[in-house]
């Protein structure tokens, strides 16, 4: 895996010091500079005054929200906005609803530290290296074929389609999207509907999926609902 956390400006957002604290050890071993805030209206100041690259950020405390630091961050007229990775252990929110916001990532707690350092890597991989390899937790992903493009919408990260079948959280999926083929896992699924994320495309469809997500202007979700 590659490291592109490196000298990395991560903004760590939580009200708990102590898991804070063990936030900033982890990260800090990856060689990523570090910020701290305590809550959400923090936060904001912060992506205000500095170049942030990645904020990780815990949705309910009391000093501003998680969800309102997303919706404010993501209004803000600055050069190059920080992606935002939010973490809950509560039903709040529907995980459909936080990718429409403006997410890039969601952590349910509890969570292992070494997931959450391979989604904040992930996020902050460019996106010409990001497809290349296969996961090998993903080898044995469900195969699922589509003909009809215009069931499904493209965001910055994957894709969104319309299914009769239910499908888990995290459950990986081989993907044949009108011949453009990969494999994703399952970020969110409700009834009709799923959300995932790409993580390799064949090589004789990259560009293509490349494209598709490129196509995508930043200010349209990491995965988009379907209207």
């Amino acid at each position: 895996m590659n490291n592109s956390l490196l000298k990395k400006t991560i903004l760590l957002v939580d009200d708990e010091l102590s898991l804070r604290e063990i936030m900033v050890d982890v990260f800090d071993g990856q060689g990523a500079n570090i910020l701290q805030a305590s809550g959400g209206k923090e936060a904001l100041e912060v992506v205000k005054k500095k170049q942030v690259d990645l904020v990780i950020s815990d949705i309910r405390m009391p000093l501003g929200n998680g969800v309102d630091f997303l919706k404010q961050v993501t209004t803000l007229d600055i050069l190059n906005r920080p992606k935002v990775m939010l973490v809950s252990g509560f039903a709040d929110y529907d995980i459909a609803d936080l990718y429409e916001m403006g997410a890039d990532g969601f952590i349910p707690k509890p969570f292992q530290f070494e997931n959450m350092l391979q989604l904040a890597n992930r996020t902050l991989t460019p996106l010409e290296l990001k497809f290349n390899t296969t996961p090998s937790s993903l080898l044995d992903a469900k195969k699922v074929k589509f003909s009809d493009q215009n069931r499904v919408r493209w965001g910055r990260g994957g894709f969104s389609l319309y299914s009769d079948v239910f499908y888990n959280l995290l459950t990986p999926i081989h993907f044949d999207i009108a011949n453009v083929k990969g494999i994703g896992l399952v970020r969110w699924s409700m009834q009709g509907a799923v959300g995932v994320e790409v993580f390799y495309a064949e090589p004789t469809s990259r560009d293509q999926v490349i494209s598709l997500i490129q196509a995508e202007s930043a200010n349209v979700p990491f995965l988009r609902k379907l209207k």
